[in-house]
């Protein structure tokens, strides 16, 4: 059988799951189609552009755009190189070992096809052990390039493993300042009531006994009562704000530099 024959045989063969399983375009379709194929050969994205050649060389497309699309088939799966992958050790092959190209996993012995360009292919002891790792760049059309790695051979892979992304920093928890600016508030409404009710009480004392001096301990007491309680409430309250500012700053620059977060004991 000539060599030219043998070639489109293997080409039919090996598109023809392609085939059945991609989607029927409509007719208007077929164009675009036919196109995208085109840009993305030029691009040297052979695989996809396989896969458009493929779709408007279907059945429903025009005849004209579908002989264009199985002539570009044909060129573009001539061009599509492949690497079949070996893992030996000590001259012996491994056949349970662990290859990936560029990070996907493929099966030892077996043409794995490829686009153009630079290829990483990594193989490891099934136990993930005696990494090593090859660059490769696979021209076009290079059919079955053999990729022999020697594990525990060779120079080891030297590609620094991803650094963990850092936690980030512990932000300082608002609960306890914002509990302790809520009782300076709190303090600082009662003495703004109170003070205001013992102002009222000396003015009604004014207008009534204390013009004929007559007020007894009774009358006097309770506006006596009202200005105690608007002193500690202006105490509690000034305390209560400068705790809880104190508190926050201090707890976000502990929280910063990694240190335990401030326990305040009272």
């Amino acid at each position: 059988m000539p060599l030219k024959v043998a070639r489109a045989l293997a080409a039919i063969v090996a598109v023809a799951p392609l085939l059945a399983s991609a989607p029927a375009l409509a007719a208007d379709e077929c164009p675009d189609v036919a196109e995208a194929g085109q840009d993305l050969r030029a691009k040297n994205r052979l695989l996809d552009a396989r896969k458009a050649f493929i779709r408007c060389s279907a059945e429903g497309c025009p005849g004209v755009v579908r002989a264009d699309c199985r002539r570009w088939l044909d060129e573009v799966d001539a061009l599509v190189p492949s690497l079949v992958v070996a893992a030996r050790r000590d001259g012996n092959d491994v056949v349970d070992a662990r290859v990936t190209i560029d990070g996907k996993l493929v099966e030892l012995g077996r043409p794995i096809e490829l686009d153009p360009g630079p290829h990483v292919v990594r193989a490891t002891r099934a136990d993930g052990t005696g990494a090593v790792e090859q660059d490769v760049l696979v021209s076009a059309g290079a059919k079955g390039r053999n990729v022999v790695l020697e594990l525990g051979a060779g120079k080891p892979s030297t590609r620094a493993p991803a650094a963990p992304e850092a936690p980030p920093p512990d932000k300082p928890s608002l609960v306890g300042p914002l509990a302790a600016a809520g009782v300076g508030v709190a303090g600082l409404a009662v003495f703004g009531i109170f003070q205001g009710l013992g102002r009222a009480g000396i003015s009604d004392l004014e207008n009534s006994c204390d013009r004929t001096k007559s007020c007894t301990a009774s009358d006097i007491d309770p506006v006596r009562t009202q200005f105690t309680v608007s002193a500690v409430g202006l105490g509690v309250g000034a305390v209560g704000l400068v705790v809880g500012g104190v508190w926050y700053f201090v707890a976000g620059r502990s929280a910063s530099a990694g240190a335990p977060p401030l326990t305040l004991r009272f």
